[in-house]
């Protein structure tokens, strides 16, 4: 069966120029394509890196659903959930702990609400 629409996605950034921009060309070239071999489509779209990050900006459940293309953003916001979590909580540190941990984050150690409110503040 010969599809009515064809969806090209892709993780590169292309231009909106009208008639010259990447989206624009890919969507022609498509197009030619298409016609060279026959096919009868009444459709071709690009999304592109910018539309997807569109489409995907409200749509927590779905960016989370593929871990494997998790956002920078998401990661920081489920620390951000996690320091909350810990607020209140006396843990303390440990001595060992801190071992193995890059040198820039075992200045961090044992200033949990220090981190937690600068995360705060940043928000």
């Amino acid at each position: 069966r010969v599809p009515d629409y064809l969806l090209v996605t892709t993780n590169v950034v292309l231009s909106p120029a009208p008639g010259t921009g990447g989206i624009d060309r890919v969507q022609a070239a498509l197009w030619e394509r298409a016609h060279t071999l026959g096919l009868p489509l009444k459709g071709v779209e690009v999304w592109h890196y910018d539309k997807i990050c569109r489409l995907l900006d409200d749509s927590r459940e779905i960016r989370h659903a593929n871990a494997d293309a998790v956002l920078p953003g998401d990661v920081l916001a489920r620390l951000d959930e996690y320091v909350k979590q810990l607020e209140g909580a006396s843990l303390g540190p440990s001595p060992c702990a801190a071992t193995g941990l890059p040198r820039e984050v075992r200045s961090l150690f044992g200033r949990e609400a220090e981190v937690a409110e600068g995360l705060r503040v940043r928000a």
